[in-house]
């Protein structure tokens, strides 16, 4: 396989992991960076390998498998600053399907039960982002009061993010 056809490969291959839409947003947006690295690193082995006219197989394949390690790491670091988030966001989840939360509730709602793994605003208020980025959940802001305020968001179940 030439180092054009090896590129292609992956490029395919890289093209459909991102349209899944099984991966968190963050590590999407920083794969998807790698269309243009695995070139770039590709040229630069080409270069340092004194070579001429095209890329070499070889400097395709290197940065191939340098692009697969540096996706591992990734995957770990966004893994590991996504868990909080995604732990407080089941937990809401939970509570919707046992019927604790209905219609329209705002975060103080859920923050002031005290339930376990919802206990930090910082964290809840998270958890209802992602939530919501992912669609469970649709989010609308209104004035609190007739003298202004803060807006209070509140969330309600999206019917087709819950099937």
């Amino acid at each position: 396989m030439s180092a054009g056809g090896g590129f292609l490969s992956w490029r395919s291959d890289l093209e459909r992991r991102l349209r899944t839409g099984k991966m968190a947003p963050a590590l999407e947006a920083h794969l998807a960076k790698y269309r243009k690295l695995v070139p770039a690193l590709a040229l630069i082995n080409h270069l340092v390998d004194n070579g001429q006219n095209e890329i070499s197989n070889q400097a395709m394949r290197k940065a191939l498998a340098f692009s697969k390690y540096l996706e591992t790491h990734a995957r770990r670091l966004y893994g590991a600053t996504n868990e909080p988030e995604r732990a407080t966001a089941q937990a809401i989840l939970t509570k919707i399907h046992e019927g604790e939360l209905h219609g329209g509730f705002t975060a103080r709602e859920v923050h002031q039960h005290d339930w376990s793994g919802l206990t930090d605003r910082d964290q809840v208020q998270a958890g209802l982002n992602l939530l919501v980025e992912l669609h469970y959940l649709a989010a609308s802001s209104a004035a609190t009061s007739e003298r202004g305020g803060r807006p209070t968001t509140t969330y309600t179940v999206n019917p087709k993010g819950m099937e």
